[in-house]
């Protein structure tokens, strides 16, 4: 199957396509929202279709396929966006690949190569990074603290405003079954149901790092500040970890209750959710040196990371 990769430079901003797999402390204040159920809608429900549905690919932020990549890529088209990206883009089911560029654009090319449709956001750009919903649209949190969807045929529908600030946030949303979304603003989690109205909220004592992962029925996030916070709204978020530095790009979920990150660049550890044991896999400041996080699990259950200067390293 076609898949697509993406490469920018500062000369030209260019979707490449090669044979690839499949494309490419908590301050106590939860509350839930009135919800209309008057107003009739059509919902789809199911996990969200799409070879790179969301960051990192799926809900445990693995980094990881389950289709096979080829042995001698090379390079089948490309295609000329209208902007810069500022996230990485999706692949939904059929190959098409989504951008969110930074000129407020939405652009869907197809897997021969072909532009199918180009939408505008408005007039605030792109927040956070996209994902695909149960219905396979692409939904993104905006600056003005709304989230827009963009159907697969490229009709655009905004939603209620959230009252969110997330214009320093980064974190990844998670997109859930029933067609909703949980997104991690600047100091505050939010539950969102299909038609993006909050169901429940909760506050943040730092901003979340990484993208929101879903741990069995509960969702988890990482802090700034090393916190790991276990939620199951409407609840309240309760810290289940706390990390002895700041995690980089956040954690990667590599077992039921084993979750791996990257420690202020310096350091590789595994952390387990129930019983809060650490083990570090590499590094330490007396080592000299430098990873990028997060951690990617391979297809024998082994972890990779990578270090700063290009290294490549696995642990079992």
């Amino acid at each position: 199957m076609t898949a697509p990769l993406v490469r920018t430079s500062s000369s030209a901003r260019w979707l490449l396509a090669g044979l690839v797999g499949a494309a490419a402390a908590v301050a106590p204040l939860a509350a839930a929202d009135y919800l209309d159920t008057t107003r009739p809608a059509a919902i789809v429900v199911g996990p969200p279709p799409g070879h790179a549905s969301q960051g990192r690919l799926g809900p445990h932020r693995l980094g990881r396929t389950s289709t096979a990549l080829p042995t001698q890529p090379r390079e089948l088209w490309r295609h000329e966006l209208p902007g810069s990206l500022d996230h990485p883009p999706l692949v939904d089911a059929s190959g098409a690949v989504l951008a969110v560029t930074g000129n407020r654009r939405v652009v869907q090319v197809g897997a021969d190569g072909d532009q199918r449709w180009q939408v505008s956001l408005g007039r605030s750009a792109g927040a956070l990074p996209p994902v695909l919903t149960s219905d396979g649209a692409l939904a993104v949190v905006c600056a003005d603290g709304r989230v827009r969807r963009v159907s697969p045929a490229g009709e655009v529908r905004t939603g209620p405003p959230l009252s969110v600030h997330s214009r320093k946030a980064h974190a990844s949303p998670l997109a859930l079954e029933d067609g909703g979304l949980v997104v991690a603003s600047e100091r505050q989690l939010l539950r969102l149901d299909a038609q993006d109205r909050p169901v429940a909220r909760a506050q943040l004592s730092d901003l979340p790092v990484g993208g929101v992962l879903r741990w069995g029925d509960d969702l988890l996030v990482t802090l700034e500040d090393g916190s790991v916070l276990g939620w199951h709204p409407p609840g309240l978020p309760r810290i289940v970890a706390k990390l002895p530095g700041s995690p980089t790009g956040g954690g990667a979920l590599i077992g039921p209750s084993l979750l791996a990150v990257v420690l202020d660049r310096t350091s590789v550890l595994t952390v387990h959710l129930r019983s809060g044991q650490t083990r570090i896999l590499a590094g330490g400041t007396a080592t000299g040196r430098r990873f990028d996080g997060p951690v990617v699990l391979d297809d024998q259950g082994r972890v990779v990371v990578a270090s700063v200067v290009g290294e490549l390293l696995v642990f079992d």
